[in-house]
């Protein structure tokens, strides 16, 4: 593979990828929370966007992982198996627990074990649900970035034709997606397409990141770019002909779905590189797993726990989406300090995170 030489140096980039990290994360746990439904909740808008920019991210830090260190492919797929696919099932078995209470205890339904760990290990929700759905992002990342490997390794890092190839998979990809079918794959395979398609920009967003913050310029035309932005991915989000999700494979209009994206995701950058990068925030981006892995289980759990939480649950959803994310915010602390063996890391390696 061509040696990555035009990325900027990492310093400060990768602390404002993490205030990213955090943000894109706080967006999936108070999109969980809202209803999605219906075309004028915050759900449906938060949905439009949040998990295209997760793979965004992913996009960036790939980059800046294979211009450190140049993977050949068996390389490629133990890093990756050690940080997306171990802690996944780890994770998962994680939080059974929460799951017994929460099906077992507190809503009285006999759920099958057997099933339960089938679930974990297919990896689609749609098919049979599991224990944490929202971990899917790790088995379908996982996939996403050994395919755009192979693209780039066929590519030879030519820039030009490892975005046309990508582009030609992306739009195979959303053709199968306009397809109704019964059928869901394990590890949410039909995702794949799309979501190389949004690691390719955050790849790109790297690779000329100084024409992007040329772009920017000042505070005060960052503030002229969102006010522009701001209301062109509000419209492409409000009149796409379906709710977006990504973990089903629907986009509805492709030309609203990217506008959405790029709009709200190209917002989230700017804000993210004006705020300075206070530690907390850096935690939650390194750690943005865990918060992938407990939240939706805790949903779970004060809904059913008692009316008293099922009432303000349901009256109340952006607050409980805040309020559990900044509740998990001691657990990703506990999980780095004390246990990162579970998430796929040393303890050297989270000393030099």
């Amino acid at each position: 593979m061509q040696t990555l030489q035009n990325a900027p140096s990492s310093g400060s980039r990768l602390e404002w990828l993490d205030v990213l990290k955090c943000l894109a994360m706080l967006l999936v746990v108070v999109g969980h929370a809202v209803p999605k439904s219906g075309d004028d909740t915050l759900g449906y808008y938060i949905y439009s966007f949040h998990m295209p920019l997760f793979f965004i991210i992913s996009g960036m830090t790939f980059y800046l992982q294979m211009k450190k260190r140049d993977l050949d492919f068996p390389s490629l797929l133990k890093n990756k198996a050690q940080a997306l696919i171990m802690p996944y099932f780890v994770l998962n078995l994680l939080t059974i627990p929460i799951w017994l209470i929460n099906y077992r205890v507190l809503s009285y339904k006999d759920e099958s074990i057997p099933m339960l760990l089938y679930a974990i290990c297919y990896g689609n929700a749609k098919h049979v649900s599991g224990p944490s759905n929202a971990l899917w992002f790790c088995l379908t990342l996982f996939l996403t970035l050994v395919a755009f490997w192979l693209v780039h390794k066929w590519a030879e890092g030519n820039e030009k034709n490892l975005t046309l190839m990508v582009l030609i998979i992306g739009a195979f990809g959303y053709g199968m997606s306009l397809n109704d079918s019964d059928f869901y794959p394990p590890w949410r395979m039909d995702t794949v397409p799309i979501a190389l398609v949004c690691v390719l920009a955050g790849w790109l967003l790297i690779l000329h990141i100084n024409l992007f913050e040329w772009l920017m310029g000042n505070r005060r035309r960052q503030f002229l770019w969102i006010c522009a932005l701001f209301p062109a991915a509000f419209c492409c989000a409000r009149y796409n002909n379906m709710r977006v999700s990504m973990a089903v494979n629907h986009y509805g209009s492709f030309m609203l779905f990217t506008g959405a994206v790029v709009g709200f995701s190209v917002i989230c950058i700017i804000l993210c590189k004006t705020l300075p990068p206070f530690r907390i925030f850096k935690l939650v981006g390194r750690n943005t797993i865990v918060m992938l892995a407990f939240h939706a289980p805790v949903f779970r759990f004060l809904e059913h726990y008692s009316q008293a939480t099922s009432d303000f649950f349901e009256s109340h959803p952006a607050i409980v989406g805040v309020l559990v994310f900044l509740a998990l915010i001691p657990v990703c602390y506990i999980v780095e300090r004390f246990f990162p063996f579970l998430i796929g890391r040393s303890k050297r390696h989270k000393k030099a995170a």
